[in-house]
């Protein structure tokens, strides 16, 4: 955990210092500070939540309650989910249960993600909070600027919620 928190706070650091000199050293556009502080911490939040999640893994998978409620099936399977940061990506364990046979990624359960969720709750309220003043294909490119979801992921995300 402490090497996760320095190399977060190494990364803010590095990041906040570099912008910071271009702003000093004559750029003279707070907007674009602004942009590439934005980011910076994008970037530490989709880190920060990935780790988060396999830090929850780990430690349900070495609870003593799971132990006798469910079996390793497979470890380290990777997920994706969209988030207001960026692109989460993480790995995860599968469980099945020894009660009734059926598998399940505990850590998700856990969290409220879905087996087929590609899209986070905070992600989906952002999309349709913009869709209100903007095209649905705009939308999908302004929400989050490093990911781009289709218009059709919009109007499939209103129509959901």
């Amino acid at each position: 955990m402490n090497t996760i928190i320095h190399e977060i706070t190494k990364k803010i650091t590095t990041g906040y210092t570099n912008i910071l000199e271009d702003l000093v050293n004559g750029s003279k556009d707070f907007s674009k500070f602004i942009v590439e502080l934005k980011k910076v911490l994008d970037e530490v939040g989709t880190e920060l939540s990935a780790n988060s999640l396999e830090l929850l893994d780990d430690i349900i998978r070495d609870s003593k309650s799971r132990k006798n409620e469910y079996n390793v099936q497979r470890r380290n399977d990777k997920k994706s989910i969209m988030t207001v940061f960026g692109e989460v990506s993480y790995c995860r364990t599968y469980y099945k249960s020894k009660k009734d046979g059926s598998y399940v990624y505990l850590s998700d359960e856990m969290v409220g993600i879905e087996p087929h969720d590609r899209k986070d709750m905070s992600y989906d309220a952002a999309l349709i909070e913009e869709s209100l003043d903007s095209s649905y294909q705009k939308t999908g490119e302004t929400v989050t600027p490093n990911m781009i979801v289709s218009k059709q992921t919009v109007l499939n995300t209103i129509r959901k919620r």
